[in-house]
This record gives C-alpha cells, sequence and structure tokens, in this order.
C-alpha cells in the first residue's frame, strides 16, 4: 500500500493514514470472504495434509499479507491449522525480512534450527523465488499465480512446477 499511494500523497501522509487503511482493508476483506468465494487451487488441501504428515516436515506461512488478513483468506477453506506460525507483512514492510522472521518462529515453535536446503520456500512470484536464494534455502515456484512459468524459471528456482494438481509430483519437488 505504502508503494501505491506514496509517489501520489507523500511519504508523512501515507504514514499517517496507514494503520486507518489497513484497519479497513481488513474490515472490507472480512465481509467479502464467505466459503463459496474461496476457490483452493487444485492439489492444494491434499498436499497440505500429505505435506503436515511428514515427519519431520514443519509447515509454516510467509506472506506478503498482514497476519489477519492471511488468516481471514485460509478460513474458509478450514487450511489455518496447518500453519501454527508464519511470518507476514504486518511483520515487516520488507518481504525480504520474512523468511528470517518464520526460521526464528520456527525454532521456537520446534525448538529445532531450520536452515539451509532443509527449509523450503514455496511460492508463485519471483519475489518468493528470491527470498529462497538470498537466504540459501530452496525455493520451489509454482506457476498458479500471475507469474507465467517462463519467468519464474528466469530466477532459477530450485523447482518449478505448473500447479499442485499432481500432488506426487509437488511433494516430489518440496521435499527431495
Amino acid at each position: 500500500m505504502r508503494e501505491l499511494v506514496t509517489g501520489v500523497l507523500g511519504r508523512d501522509r501515507v504514514e499517517e493514514g496507514l494503520s486507518r487503511a489497513l484497519d479497513l482493508y481488513l474490515e472490507e476483506l472480512a465481509q467479502r470472504l464467505k466459503p463459496d468465494t474461496i476457490v483452493l487451487k487444485p492439489g492444494v488441501s491434499e498436499l497440505l495434509a500429505r505435506l503436515s504428515a511428514q515427519p519431520g516436515v514443519t509447515l509454516g506461512l510467509l506472506t506478503g499479507n498482514l497476519e489477519r488478513g492471511a488468516r481471514l483468506k485460509l478460513e474458509p477453506p478450514r487450511l489455518n491449522s496447518y500453519f501454527p506460525f508464519g511470518a507476514f507483512g504486518s511483520d515487516s514492510s520488507d518481504r525480504y525480512e520474512l523468511p528470517t522472521i518464520a526460521l526464528e518462529r520456527a525454532w521456537r515453535h520446534t525448538g529445532r534450527r531450520h536452515q539451509g536446503k532443509s527449509v523450503v520456500i514455496v511460492g508463485d512470484s519471483i519475489h518468493d523465488v528470491g527470498c529462497g536464494r538470498d537466504l540459501g534455502v530452496r525455493a520451489v515456484a509454482v506457476a498458479t499465480g500471475p507469474t507465467p512459468a517462463e519467468r519464474l524459471a528466469a530466477e532459477r528456482p530450485d523447482a518449478l512446477v505448473d500447479s499442485f494438481a499432481n500432488v506426487d509430483l509437488a511433494l516430489e519437488a518440496i521435499l527431495s
């Protein structure tokens, strides 16, 4: 939101009104999100169920959305229980700081340090791949968002899948 309007309104005015704007966004999001408005991408539910059943796998949520916004979006399809912790845009406005925050919370949640290629960031944007690369962890790109597969591939993720519809292939990309 800052990036979108700072050039028009100026930094001071944006910072002054940001909290209220975010509150309004969350209120509107809560009103609009109903069970029939959320359509999961194919394979997501099965993939999360199978990942969460894997010994040694810890799932966390990493998103640029505010935590409340992310939780609101995950509630209708009942996915919040898969993500007991995470890092969110409400933790930092710099998306590239979020993986470090998530790893600290993973440590607090599990008592184990997660590092290197045992950590996997899965996402549909070049920034998700960049976050993984910058942190030295595994980055798995999925071409289900607005970024075309060719553009994701150009960022050199460790793995790239077209979707999660083939859950076995997605599991192999994430766990290998």
